[in-house]
């Protein structure tokens, strides 16, 4: 009997584990609350060695080389200061790491996506509602199914950690930091060059994405209250608004979505950004490595404790049964509608033991991804 495996998200963590976990006999099945695969872009993130090594051996290093964006400068205009600064953003990348690249979020997701979707099975519009202490999962719209592992890649604010562990607050601290992107006409005409203006507690830029003919804009600031999370579009503009208002003749377009000689665009959407705001998907591809698919049967997970930030808390495992005794070895059938319809490659090895802990957390540093068993 395979062991079947849930992983709420299908961002870039949920994808990149769910490749390693089929690769090693399991029988993966992701469910995202998104209606279907993002396609319009997001925001741009940076890869390094790390996340550039996983992509290699995963087989999507040309892939992605081909979506990169390539953004090699930057202008820096700060409040109060006569003269723009200047920067060599390719120098600064290469002293930082051996390997990088530059690519829209969405670009990402839609590559690992396409890279998983014949082994392991989607289900897009759907949410985990409960997770009951014998494995019994259920969903906003599909009928309950039963799983062995459950695995929360669904984001900082993380619905399975919230159905397993309780409210948010006991496992993090806020920052105070909330990031707003929004697409834009590049009518600048920005090539490889991303153009901020910097404040105290404020800072809003706007970088070309050659491949879409189009721009982003992002604003970072603080000042919302801590235990607000404004989800509400009306809501979003006014603290925008409040933030960046008289910052600078560009933001205030920005803001009404007005480039020279072009009509209203739709409002930014701001969200609560992680502690490495362009960093974090990298992490993701590491941090799925880093966790051995192949050792999942000696995994002792530690007890949920607070985190300094959320981000921090990234992975949420929850085991709903103790395993006895219970064999996965040799593939399942291939024609498993559960399993993306084919066999896993290599089919499956491992014996899970008796006594695995039946609750748990995972999680690892940002910096420094590890796993803490």
């Amino acid at each position: 009997m395979r062991v079947r495996i849930l992983v709420s998200g299908a961002g870039v963590a949920g994808p990149v584990l769910a490749h390693w976990l089929t690769r090693y006999g399991f029988c993966v099945t992701v469910v995202e609350r998104a209606p279907a695969p993002r396609r319009t872009g997001g925001h741009a993130v940076d890869l390094f060695r790390p996340a550039m090594d996983i992509s290699q051996r995963m087989g999507l290093l040309r892939r992605i080389e081909e979506r990169a964006v390539g953004t090699r400068r930057m202008t820096v205009h700060q409040e109060g200061a006569r003269r723009p600064v200047r920067a060599d953003l390719s120098r600064i990348f290469r002293a930082t790491s051996g390997r990088h690249v530059e690519i829209m979020r969405d670009d990402l997701t839609g590559i690992l996506h396409d890279a998983t979707r014949d082994d392991v099975a989607y289900v897009f519009g759907d949410s985990i509602t409960a997770i009951s202490p014998d494995g019994e999962v259920s969903f906003e719209n599909a009928a309950p199914r039963r799983f062995d592992l459950v695995i929360g890649a669904d984001g900082l604010h993380s619905n399975v950690r919230r159905l397993v562990f309780g409210d948010e607050a006991r496992f993090g601290t806020s920052l105070g930091a909330h990031l707003g992107v929004m697409t834009l006409p590049n009518t600048r005409g920005l090539d490889g060059e991303l153009l901020l203006h910097v404040g105290v507690g404020r800072t809003a830029g706007m970088y070309g994405v050659s491949h879409m003919g189009d721009a982003r804009v992002l604003f970072l600031f603080r000042g919302v209250p801590e235990s607000e999370h404004p989800r509400g579009v009306p809501r979003q503009k006014e603290l925008l608004h409040a933030a960046f208002t008289g910052m600078h003749p560009d933001v205030d377009r920005w803001l009404d979505g007005r480039p020279p000689g072009r009509g209203p665009a739709p409002g930014p959407s701001p969200r609560p950004a992680p502690p490495h705001l362009r960093d974090g998907a990298p992490a993701r591809l590491h941090g799925r490595r880093r966790l051995r698919p192949d050792r999942l049967n000696r995994i002792r997970l530690a007890p949920p404790r607070r985190q300094t930030a959320p981000g921090l808390l990234d992975a949420v495992l929850v085991r709903p049964e103790t395993v006895a005794d219970r064999a996965v070895d040799g593939p399942a059938d291939p024609a498993a509608p559960s399993c993306g319809g084919r066999a896993p490659r290599g089919g499956c090895r491992r014996r899970l033991r008796k006594g695995t802990s039946t609750v748990g957390v995972l999680t690892y540093a940002r910096s420094v991804p590890r796993a803490i068993c």
